[in-house]
């Protein structure tokens, strides 16, 4: 249920707790809002810095978001790699961008030491924010919000977009 790594939740924990809340939002007719967020630039970390210091870069992320949730239902999941997913059932997407654009500017402010040196990080993001119409297919959500984080890396990064239902890739 753990990323040893981070010590905030797993995928497979998102897998599960995704349906939970898929459920939910159906159920009770609220909005579902999912946002994965993924580190710009990471590869040039690692290949600058090593592999330890893009470990120490993830799991300060990690904390960061984490120190960002008010809610007990929201939830910070490691989704791969750099990619980082929140879970915030009974948010409207207004609600879900600003808690993404307040963790974008965090992420910019962020200094990160490792040795003599200070890393600096942006981060991207994607929005998807619906109620729940189709309780069968949870990774429309992921799908969706992965759409929008790609159109942000694809306007320049170190942003936040949301998903909009005729958005192409």
């Amino acid at each position: 249920m753990e990323d040893p790594l981070t010590k905030v939740k797993n995928r497979r924990y998102f897998d599960k707790r995704l349906q939970m809340e898929v459920r939910r939002s159906r159920r009770e007719q609220t909005v579902l809002s999912l946002v994965i967020f993924d580190i710009d630039h990471f590869k040039k970390i690692n290949d600058k810095y090593g592999h330890l210091a893009g470990d120490q870069a993830i799991c300060e992320f990690a904390n960061l978001i984490k120190s960002h949730l008010r809610r007990p239902h929201d939830e910070v999941f490691r989704y791969g790699g750099e990619e980082f997913i929140l879970l915030l059932p009974n948010t409207p997407e207004e609600g879900a961008v600003g808690v993404a654009e307040r963790l974008r500017v965090a992420t910019a402010d962020l200094n990160i030491k490792f040795g003599e040196d200070t890393l600096k990080l942006t981060t991207s993001a994607g929005v998807y924010s619906a109620v729940v119409s189709d309780p069968h297919n949870p990774q429309l959500y992921t799908d969706n919000a992965d759409k929008a984080l790609y159109q942000a890396k694809q306007q320049g990064r170190n942003r936040v977009v949301t998903f909009k239902p005729n958005q192409e890739n």
